[in-house]
């Protein structure tokens, strides 16, 4: 299947919602340490509720077995972006 064929079925690849789980996916996929540090550079550039838009999401996804994984996203987590 080439990536055209996944980014069909997918959302919208230039909407806040994709960048976020693609920003979830990319914090799982560098481990705990890295992302210890990435979310206060996060509080720091956008605010404490992407922060912890981030940290929740990220813990979600990890605890449905998601390991950072391009285009994966299991659907039982709840997200939003608020």
């Amino acid at each position: 299947m080439t990536i055209s064929e996944r980014l069909s079925d997918r959302a919208d690849t230039s909407s806040e919602l994709y960048r976020h789980q693609c920003e979830v996916r990319w914090c799982i996929s560098k481990g705990r340490e890295f992302f210890d540090v990435y979310v206060r550079d996060v509080a720091a550039a956008r605010g404490r509720a992407a922060a912890k838009a981030l940290i929740r999401d990220v813990k979600a996804q990890a605890s449905l077995g998601n390991t950072g994984e391009w285009s994966d996203w299991r659907e039982n987590s709840q997200i939003s972006l608020a």
